[in-house]
């Protein structure tokens, strides 16, 4: 167990971008739900889903190269958790906003 410490840092870095991008992504969702086409609403749904999960894997790979030996996996690891954590949120307020239209 010597050297698995997960940087709380990271961890809170990690935290505030998935709420910043979930919060970006969820308002998008919402103004794509007020278009009549479906599949205008899906496009806009995925590209949003697939610009997000390309900025925090750029995040990840820049954070693993600057950080170099000090970095923490464990605390990356972690926040892929989360990360799931919040996509399945995102998912819930979509769904909570598409029954309401």
């Amino acid at each position: 167990m010597v050297g698995r410490k997960i940087d709380p840092f990271v961890v809170q870095i990690a935290n505030l971008v998935l709420l910043f991008t979930g919060s970006i992504n969820i308002y998008f969702q919402k103004t794509n739900l007020q278009k009549t086409n479906p599949q205008a609403v899906m496009r806009g749904i995925i590209g949003a889903t697939m610009l997000k999960m390309f900025f925090l894997a750029t995040l990840v790979l820049v954070y693993l190269i600057a950080a170099g030996e000090k970095r923490s996996v464990y605390a990356v690891i972690f926040s892929m958790g989360c990360y799931i954590v919040y996509s399945w949120l995102e998912t819930r307020i979509s769904l909570q906003l598409k029954s309401e239209k």
